[in-house]
């Protein structure tokens, strides 16, 4: 039997060379397939994440049926070096798969050890699944930051937080956001829980 488009354009993807083309496939690759197809793919998911350290297939280990990717992916962050992209990709589905906020240290960690690019991790953290805690991170991060890029990486999170909007909003959606965004970013430190007040109540 002749393989499904599904299997055959994951294959491609994950025999990729660039984090560019992974990045562009969708998350439920399991659906439109074979299952004979699946019981192969989920051998070779296995294999690429556990033996090659393709992390970029981190995203797919909790999905496998024949395998106990949860406990993978905790494997592999105890490896993993802090700061580090690769440990914050783990923390990150383990995080959106568990619920266990114990996965947003990591991010934390990675915030508090990086010397450069704050507002990557910040961003990073805002595109995890909703939560309490993540909030609180962010609202401590835009209260207390100096740099302006990290101010604004926080404020886009709070912002859609509070608002309910999907960080993964196109950009012409993004752009009618940008004043509201910009007047969290742009006022005095003095004033960014005044600011955040007015943002919660509905005022902004």
């Amino acid at each position: 039997m002749e393989n499904s488009s599904e299997y055959k354009q994951f294959l491609s993807f994950i025999n990729a060379s660039t984090r560019e083309k992974m990045d562009g496939y969708k998350l439920n690759i399991f659906e439109n397939m074979y299952e004979w197809e699946r019981d192969e793919l989920e051998d070779i998911i296995w294999e690429r994440f556990n033996n090659e350290s393709n992390i970029e297939l981190a995203c797919y280990l909790p999905q496998l049926k024949k395998y106990d990717g949860i406990e993978a992916l905790q494997n592999k962050l105890s490896e993993c070096a802090i700061p580090s992209r690769e440990s914050r990709m783990i923390a990150k589905v383990l995080y959106n798969s568990t619920g266990k906020d114990c996965y947003l240290d990591i991010f934390k960690e990675n915030y508090e050890k990086s010397k450069e690019n704050l507002y990557i991790i910040v961003t990073e953290l805002y595109y995890c699944k909703p939560g309490k805690k993540m909030f609180d991170m962010l609202c401590d991060i835009y209260l207390n930051c100096n740099e302006e890029l990290v101010v604004n990486s926080a404020a886009w999170g709070i912002f859609f937080y509070i608002k309910g909007i999907d960080p993964n909003i196109t950009l012409t959606e993004k752009i009618k956001y940008i004043p509201i965004v910009n007047m969290l970013t742009e006022c005095e430190k003095t004033q960014r829980m005044e600011q955040l007040k007015k943002l919660k109540n509905g005022i902004m």
